[in-house]
């Protein structure tokens, strides 16, 4: 896809999000009855009004993705952004959130069956479930599961693909005295609680490596030595002495653009 078609694809959906504003609102109180989902609806049209943010990398031209995760709509979207911007067939199994999912991916459909281009772009159906990718993982150049680390590995033990990738969501481990740091502390949890952030607090180094997984976010705060931390642990993304939680929220130029995950950023 050339990025005039990019563009003009996105605007289209910008313009079909803002006609169908009250069905979608509508969609966003279903989830929040249902299921008790909370949606920032005004954050998912400035995501995609920020369309030209999302990186091309031709590395990634035609691959073939298999994404699972919940299924917020501000991840969704910009997933979908990045499957077109990048030319990836993105296969997408949303554990949640179907409805308001259901209602924006309608409407791209009908953006590219209205510009009659085929859509080899995104694959997506709110009955695919995680077994759908286990039994066809060896037709994926790369499988991501954004969620728990828990259920991450629950899924690792039936998936034989080389190339899966643990993004963690929501969580964020920190090793701090809460005495000694009592007004970050306080903080922290006022905004984890706004957020619908899960926090782990350890005071205990011993306890904290070993709750601390592959893939994970970390906040440390220490006087010592931070290599003495960075040996023992892998997180996704640490931070020591700091809890800019901006940090930590997914961002999908990070997880798809043929990053090294190994690597702490």
């Amino acid at each position: 896809m050339t990025d005039s078609e990019y563009k003009a694809i996105v605007q289209r959906l910008v313009d079909a999000i803002i006609r169908s504003k009250y069905i979608l609102h509508e969609a966003v109180q279903a989830e929040l009855a249902e299921n008790l989902n909370q949606i920032n609806f005004e954050n998912v049209v400035k995501i995609i009004s920020r369309y030209g943010e999302i990186k091309h990398n031709k590395e990634l031209n035609g691959k073939h993705i298999a994404i699972i995760c919940k299924g917020n709509p501000e991840m969704t979207i910009q997933i979908l952004l990045a499957a077109l911007r990048n030319n990836i067939h993105i296969k997408l199994v949303t554990l949640n959130y179907h409805i308001i999912n259901n209602c924006i991916f309608t409407l791209f459909y009908e953006i590219m069956q209205d510009i009659k281009l085929p859509n080899v772009y995104l694959n997506y159906n709110e009955n695919y479930l995680e077994e759908d990718i286990i039994e066809k993982n060896s037709n994926f150049d790369k499988i991501i599961y954004i969620g728990d680390y828990f259920d991450y590995q629950n899924f690792e033990y039936f998936c034989s693909n080389e190339n899966l990738v643990f993004w963690n969501d929501n969580n964020i481990k920190v090793l701090m005295s809460k005495s000694e740091h009592k007004e970050e502390y306080k903080e922290m949890v006022k905004f984890a609680y706004t957020n619908n952030l899960e926090l782990e607090v350890y005071e205990e180094e011993e306890d904290f490596f070993e709750e601390v997984n592959d893939g994970e976010f970390a906040i440390i705060y220490t006087d010592e030595n931070e290599e003495k931390f960075l040996e023992k642990i892998n997180p996704r993304i640490v931070r020591f002495n700091e809890f800019n939680f901006d940090d930590f929220k997914f961002k999908v130029n990070d997880l798809i653009l043929g990053l090294d995950f190994s690597v702490k950023v």
